[in-house]
């Protein structure tokens, strides 16, 4: 008998949400804050200094995304454990328009989607619906494990000058655990993972996270496996 897995959109989501709208990911025709190529407006930060992590995923859809200033591709994913298949975001980006695909919206295959940089409106949409695997469940994972975080040293990927981070909320002091399971409305929670961290920027472009948790309401149990990288072209 297969088990069931509460929804993680239910438990995840508004939390996830609320993280975006708090660090202002999108913004009608926002501009970029920092480069992600680095400029050298940016201090470099130690391979053994851990960054803000959640800072670093609003870089890359913030900066990264929203206003390329290279050509590269993305590629994000997230699996729950309660679908056949995985949701996938997959597109080429250069400073002037972007192409790819999304099956992010309930009910629909992978559809097709263009928008050029000019046209700010359809870009920050675009953003938004590429980005959804990203914003609207890797955030949430970073929050959580922010504190666990170590330096596992230089590791460049994808064209990027990077440093490697691991984090697994085992570590957890006990009262920050338990402050997070009330947050995600769970009984039991754990999140482990591996991020790339440009040096410079700092922006994520890369990343595997593996989310576990045991649902407050029901006992119910579920996972949710995310990937994503920035390749440059």
């Amino acid at each position: 008998m297969r088990r069931h897995i509460a929804s993680p959109a239910t438990i995840r989501c508004p939390a996830a949400w609320a993280l975006v709208a708090l660090l202002g990911i999108f913004g009608c025709g926002s501009s970029a804050k920092q480069n992600l190529s680095g400029a050298g407006t940016a201090t470099p930060k130690a391979a053994d200094v851990v960054p803000d992590l959640v800072s670093a995923a609003n870089c890359t859809v913030s900066t990264a995304m929203n206003d390329p200033k290279e050509h590269f591709h993305l590629s994000l994913s997230r699996k729950d454990d309660d679908r056949p298949a995985p949701y996938i975001s997959e597109a080429d980006f250069t400073p002037d328009n972007v192409t790819g695909t999304s099956n992010w919206r309930p009910g629909q295959d992978a559809q097709q989607i263009s928008s050029v940089h000019s046209d700010a409106k359809a870009w920050d949409a675009t953003i938004m619906l590429l980005a959804a695997p990203l914003t609207q469940s890797v955030v949430s994972d970073l929050r959580m494990a922010q504190s666990t975080a170590i330096s596992a040293g230089p590791d460049p990927v994808g064209g990027y000058d990077a440093i490697k981070y691991t984090f697994d909320t085992a570590r957890l002091a006990e009262a920050e655990k338990l402050r997070f399971e009330h947050l995600m409305r769970a009984n039991d929670l754990s999140v482990t993972g591996t991020v790339w961290i440009t040096k410079d920027a700092p922006c994520l472009v890369k990343y595997v996270t593996d989310y576990h948790f045991t649902a407050a309401k029901d006992n119910s149990m579920g996972s949710v496996h995310n990937e994503g990288s920035l390749t440059k072209q």
